[in-house]
């Protein structure tokens, strides 16, 4: 909070002090001596020594007829002019500006460093690698070499992948094929079945018939 500010405030709060409620008026000065003096300060503890006074009559004086507002609003008003003077004296302090610290060279220092080290110091080349070059059949350059098998290997994989697919698929279609002539030929076979069944109960019914008579004829022939 600057001067000018806690001036202007406190000189504002002097105009207001007749208006609105009281205790309200005297809670917001409190609010800006303490904001320029601080909490600890003596000047604040007075000001909120007569806060402190005015609460306690009032809670004796339930209806604060018996109160003395002007007694209290004289003393905060005293107390405030003391603290507006002594503002006002006040001399506003002048700003220490440090000088800044030299920390870098100038320009022209730091060349004739330079000079002088690169001068004193020798720094030794560094040795050259020779590149290694690696023969293949009919001179050909190992990147295009590379690059011809790749070629090989995916066209191999490929002609691989569609020679299988060919052969897959015809089998395939010839699977197919081979079920629609056995759907085909179930109701034929079905129907062999059947006869060739019904056959067989009548073989089986004249069976039976011919073991009854010649079980027959025995008893006949034992008789006689």
């Amino acid at each position: 909070m600057t001067k000018e500010y806690i001036l202007r405030k406190l000189k504002e709060q002097k105009k207001k002090s007749s208006q609105g409620d009281f205790e309200t008026w005297l809670t917001n000065t409190q609010t800006f001596i303490q904001e320029y003096f601080g909490i600890l300060s003596n000047r604040t503890s007075n000001f909120q020594s007569i806060i402190g006074d005015y609460r306690i009559q009032k809670i004796g004086d339930v209806y604060a007829e018996r109160i003395d507002k002007q007694h209290f609003k004289n003393k905060a008003l005293q107390l405030i002019d003391e603290y507006i003077e002594y503002i006002e004296e006040q001399e506003d302090e002048p700003t220490k500006i440090e000088p800044m610290k030299k920390k870098i060279k100038s320009f022209a220092e730091f060349d004739d460093n330079t000079e002088n080290t690169s001068s004193s110091r020798v720094f030794p080349l560094a040795p050259v690698k020779k590149e290694t070059i690696t023969k293949l059949p009919f001179g050909i350059p190992p990147s295009l070499f590379w690059a011809i098998f790749a070629a090989c290997v995916a066209g191999a994989f490929f002609v691989g992948q569609g020679i299988g697919k060919s052969s897959f698929d015809k089998e395939k279609i010839d699977n197919y094929n081979e079920l629609i002539e056995l759907r085909k030929e179930k109701p034929i076979l079905t129907e062999k079945i059947d006869t060739l069944n019904y056959r067989i109960e009548e073989q089986s019914k004249i069976i039976e018939k011919q073991k009854i008579e010649i079980s027959e004829l025995k008893n006949n022939s034992s008789e006689k």
